[in-house]
């Protein structure tokens, strides 16, 4: 037997709260000593008060708990405490990402006012022969991209290693708008002329060669910090005069996946109108 102090210690609780679940009705003690009035407990208390401490972490009220206490079996607790296990972990990995991202925006506030810093060049985009696996995307950004073009990409592995396709360049990313309101994402990788055919989900596709782009490599930890470079490019083409079209692409020069460390070239085509639309693949 144990007294209410020992018990609220091998309990991770207070004697207060030991006393508040007697009055309540929720855990009594084994037994009280007439003449003193003193809480004593036994061992195998122990789990029922665990049950209480987990179905609170699951938000339940110590009303409800009252209810259910004797009736909930350690199996229908263990699946709660599981599905709550799962809803944290992403709720973890959502403020998480916000933090990044919270993060790379006062990273960028931190430039502004001053003309980018990375080297920006013009060149001539050839054209090139790619497969690709689509995939919607609620928005641009590493927040909404991320995680459905890693998808596209272990599907597009998966495919040209099926169908025998080799890679001829590097892995790169790219978008299209088929109305107002969705964006379509491509993870692509380029392939030879003779390639025909390839396993679906994955197609094959041509994009068009442009004559001038805008062109800046840089290297990243965060996936996050890669945001600034469209702000520089933005400010770049406009204090020279160019007009950036389309959605642009994003070339890897390292091989790596979008889900870990990058060096990234961001290429996007100078045009006549923000109407145009020079990098939307077509298909084969």
């Amino acid at each position: 037997m144990f007294t209410i102090g020992e018990f609220a210690r091998l309990g991770e609780v207070t004697a207060r709260t030991l006393r508040h679940y007697d009055d309540i009705g929720i855990l009594h003690p084994a037994e009280v000593d007439r003449s003193s009035g003193y809480r004593r407990y036994r061992a195998s208390q122990l789990p029922a008060l665990n049950r209480i401490a987990a179905l609170q972490r699951l938000g339940f009220s110590l009303i409800e708990i009252r209810e259910m206490i004797s009736t909930v079996t350690a199996d229908q607790l263990r699946e709660m405490l599981a599905l709550r296990q799962l809803q944290l972990a992403t709720e973890i990995d959502e403020h998480q990402a916000a933090l990044r991202d919270v993060e790379s925006r006062l990273r960028a506030i931190d430039r502004e006012g001053h003309m980018p810093a990375v080297d920006i060049t013009i060149k001539r985009l050839p054209a090139v022969r790619f497969a690709a696996v689509t995939t919607p995307v609620p928005g641009f950004g590493p927040a909404n991209t991320q995680t459905p073009l890693t998808w596209a990409a272990e599907q597009l592995t998966e495919a040209m290693t099926a169908s025998r396709v080799e890679p001829a360049g590097p892995w790169f990313i790219c978008f299209d708008r088929p109305d107002e309101d969705s964006i379509r994402g491509y993870f692509c990788v380029p392939v030879l002329d003779e390639v025909t055919l390839i396993g679906a989900p994955a197609a094959l596709y041509e994009l068009d060669a442009i004559e001038r782009a805008a062109s800046v490599t840089q290297a990243f930890d965060d996936i996050n910090d890669y945001r600034p470079v469209y702000t520089d490019l933005a400010i770049w083409a406009e204090a020279n005069g160019y007009q950036l079209v389309g959605d642009g692409r994003d070339v890897s020069l390292d091989g790596h996946g979008p889900e870990s460390g990058f060096v990234l070239e961001a290429q996007w085509p100078l045009g006549k109108s923000s109407e145009d639309r020079l990098l939307t693949p077509r298909p084969l």
